[in-house]
């Protein structure tokens, strides 16, 4: 899975790809030095585990660098995000829209027979030439 995500100063949005080239949106603070709790992670490849102890209880990004507890997990704004991925079908004007029908779709993806599966999720930086135009 990839995340190509673009930068504002209040947040980063992205676009989920899925294996398909489906997507659904994201959700995540914007880039403050990789600090914790309120900041997006570096771009790069991580695994994703499972994850049945957090808050949040879906999935959760390993091996970030001087990073922890990092969740997918649904949110409205990135205020209610502590440095996670919210997932959502469509972003508005910096708002998380649909995030349950998003993280079913996520579920769905990464689980075999009711079981959650890990998986690797590469984070890109939107380039207009490459990715084409960004559409909301």
């Amino acid at each position: 899975m990839k995340i190509i995500r673009k930068e504002f100063v209040d947040r980063c949005e992205g676009r989920l790809i899925y294996p398909d080239d489906s997507y659904t949106s994201c959700l995540e603070r914007p880039w403050i030095g990789n600090k914790p709790y309120v900041s997006c992670i570096p771009y790069g490849n991580y695994i994703v585990r499972p994850n049945d102890t957090g808050r949040h209880r879906y999935f959760e990004v390993a091996a970030v660098p001087n990073r922890t507890h990092i969740e997918f997990h649904g949110s409205t704004t990135v205020e209610d995000l502590l440095g996670c991925i919210s997932p959502c079908m469509s972003l508005k004007n910096g708002i998380a829209i649909n995030c349950r029908d998003a993280l079913n779709k996520l579920v769905d993806w990464h689980s075999n027979d009711g079981v959650k599966q890990s998986f690797v999720l590469e984070i890109v930086k939107y380039n207009p030439i490459k990715h084409g135009k960004w559409k909301d």
